[in-house]
């Protein structure tokens, strides 16, 4: 279950051309960060790093156990630090497996300068034509409430790492999320619904742990974003 743990934002970039109309790999540029999960159980080199998300939760029942270890790691290092949440949405609702994340590790306050928002990562490639057993209607609510629950909880919408793909089977290319959420690429692929850009990008295979991440733009500008005033 546990093979995606990318999460990469989205605003606009002068960087790179954003709008993708085929497969296409990007060459990384700094910043870039790690994806950590519990399956990186040994020390992690966060050497040449800016950034690191660690995966918190996964669905309402698996709390990561070594999570504040890396957590604590990237920290020491220095870095940026965020959480991401493997969303389960046919194992409970979107605002209870967003409690979940926010009790476990995901949460955000603007008192911590080094804090990135929280990510929630959907669309694992096992799951791109079943997507859960859920209607396009009901993924796309899911989604609303799982976002809706942290932005209640913690001031910030969480960002959303997902796939084209995915995105367009399950929630039919939704629209809704682009003026809230950051988005999350999983991948080379194009951008999905209507974000037409986005800020983090994965340019490794999602499986790879540590999985690597590029931020769109400048040291100063990833900063920002994670205190909230982006």
């Amino acid at each position: 279950m546990h093979i995606f743990a990318a999460l990469i934002l989205a605003t606009s970039s002068t960087l790179f051309t954003l709008s993708l109309t085929s497969a296409q790999i990007v060459k990384p540029l700094r910043p870039e960060g790690l994806t950590i999960s519990h399956l990186q159980d040994g020390e992690v080199d966060w050497d040449g790093s800016s950034f690191g998300y660690v995966e918190a939760t996964v669905g309402n029942d698996f709390a990561n156990p070594i999570y504040n270890d890396h957590t604590s790691e990237c920290k020491k290092a220095g870095l940026l630090c965020g959480a991401f949440h493997l969303a389960v949405p046919n194992l409970s609702s979107g605002d209870e497996q967003a409690k979940y994340f926010v009790q476990n590790g995901g949460d955000w306050a603007p008192t911590d300068k080094n804090r990135l928002p929280g990510g929630l990562v959907v669309g694992y490639a096992y799951e791109e034509t079943s997507c859960f057993g859920l209607t396009p209607k009901d993924m796309v609510q899911w989604l609303h409430a799982f976002s809706d629950e942290y932005y209640a909880s913690t001031g910030r919408y969480p960002v959303i790492g997902t796939s084209y793909t995915w995105w367009k089977n399950c929630t039919k290319n939704n629209p809704t999320f682009n003026s809230t959420n950051a988005l999350a690429l999983l991948g080379p692929d194009r951008v999905p619904g209507k974000w037409g850009y986005w800020s983090f990008f994965q340019y490794e295979e999602p499986s790879n742990y540590p999985g690597s991440l590029v931020w769109y733009d400048t040291e100063t500008s990833l900063n920002t974003f994670a205190t909230g005033d982006y």
